[in-house]
């Protein structure tokens, strides 16, 4: 069931109703509801200038108001390796704790290209952090699926 939304706020007040129906996971992929202009303009900005400043402010997460949820959470991290000395299972590790995750899918920056889009999911098997490589799309939207089934994913 997919439902259209235009603002951050109509985001999460779809999302919350989810809860109220029999909906089982939501997959959590809004990083560009990250950061949000910090003004809005009611007017054109007049052509022929050098350049605009714009300013942007750090939003809430909107998987932070669903940390005590029923709803199984599936979530996405890209990594810029070049910027980080974390390696994915110790992101994963730590964003399936912060948020209660059931599972998230991570790759880098430079794995994300049309077909050839490699993601690794991680999840929790059995107390310990568990994870699957997958290529494609395809591939991964079929993970995802079969793990909120709870089919054989491993």
């Amino acid at each position: 069931n997919v439902k259209t939304v235009e603002t951050p706020e109509q985001m999460l007040e779809q999302m919350k109703s989810l809860e109220q129906d029999s909906t089982c996971a939501a997959i959590f992929s809004a990083a560009v509801l990250d950061y949000g202009f910090s003004e809005k303009l009611n007017e054109k900005i007049p052509s022929g200038q050098n350049s605009i400043a714009v300013k942007l402010t750090k939003r809430p997460k909107l998987i932070e108001q669903f940390l005590g949820s029923k709803l199984k959470k599936v979530a996405f991290k890209l990594l810029d390796v070049n910027q980080t000395s974390y390696t994915p299972d110790q992101i994963a590790d730590e964003y399936i704790k912060r948020y209660s995750l059931d599972l998230i899918g991570v790759n880098a920056i430079g794995q994300t290209s049309g077909a050839d889009h490699a993601m690794t999911f991680f999840y929790i098997a059995n107390g310990t952090l568990a994870s699957k490589a997958v290529t494609g799309k395809k591939a991964a939207a079929k993970f995802i699926v079969d793990f909120i089934a709870k089919k054989e994913v491993v």
